[in-house]
């Protein structure tokens, strides 16, 4: 994943991609989001704030 979460938010992600048969990659991309009726809630790449984790 693209940043730090626990090992039970993988392990949702994956358990959805397999009920999808979406790829099982634990990434939360555009198809995820799609299957699950929603968009993040904010842009990819920034951290809770808005910054950018590219400099962190």
């Amino acid at each position: 994943m693209g940043e730090v979460f626990g090992s039970g938010t993988e392990a949702a992600v994956k358990t959805v991609h397999s009920c999808s048969g979406l790829k099982e990659d634990g990434q939360v991309g555009p198809d995820t989001w799609a299957y699950l009726g929603t968009t993040p809630s904010r842009p990819a790449g920034t951290d809770l704030l808005g910054g950018s984790l590219a400099t962190k």
